[in-house]
């Protein structure tokens, strides 16, 4: 499947399946679009796709990683926990270099 709809019935039973299996289901939050070093549209961007999924499979979503971060997000959101959620960017679980290729 190429793209999908997490709110379709097809979607959801999926991500249900993973979750029944053991599994934690995060967000792969896209925040491509958002102005370089606005943090106050990036963190309401993230609860709102937060909500959109929780909303559709009718789980609790407790993580997020970033789909295709910007350099700036890298640098600056090193947070552990961004608006409650854990990020999988922060320092305890992704080193960053400034002599990376992003």
């Amino acid at each position: 499947m190429r793209y999908y709809n997490v709110a379709s019935n097809v979607s959801r039973e999926k991500i249900r399946s993973l979750a029944n299996f053991g599994h934690t289901i995060g967000l792969h939050f896209y925040a491509s679009h958002i102005e370089d070093s606005n943090f106050e549209v990036l963190e309401k961007e993230l609860i709102r796709q937060t909500k959109i999924l929780e909303d559709a499979t009718d789980l609790d979503v407790k993580t997020f990683s970033f789909h295709r971060p910007k350099s700036w997000m890298l640098k600056d959101l090193r947070d552990d926990q961004l608006a409650g959620l854990i990020n999988q960017y922060g320092k305890s679980f992704f080193e960053f270099s400034e002599n990376q290729n992003i």
